[in-house]
């Protein structure tokens, strides 16, 4: 009979099972609520960083606009000044 009694004390009684479960329930919603504020966090880390991509690709695109039309421009004043200079040089040797 001590035998029988410390198998009944070994085995698990359906309410420490019961209570087994519910703790590996609850392990397991604070995992996934860890998980979905992660989520959650990360997303808007994303929404910022695509928002400075964003704002430095319209930044590149202003520079770059920028910088062709003061390319545009440094070509018409070499134009100018290969035109002053053979009016120079006419005028030099027309005086020589």
């Amino acid at each position: 009979m001590k035998k029988e009694q410390k198998l009944d004390e070994l085995e698990p009684t359906l309410s420490d099972v019961l209570e087994a479960v519910q703790t590996g329930f609850e392990r397991h919603e604070k995992i996934l609520k860890t998980l979905v504020e992660g989520q959650d966090q990360l997303r808007g880390s994303v929404n910022i960083l695509d928002q400075r991509v964003t704002k430095t690709q319209n930044r590149v695109e202003d520079i770059a606009d920028l910088l062709d039309d003061m390319t545009h421009v440094t070509d018409k004043n070499k134009v100018s000044l290969l035109d002053h200079e053979r009016r120079i040089r006419h005028l030099e040797r027309a005086r020589a």
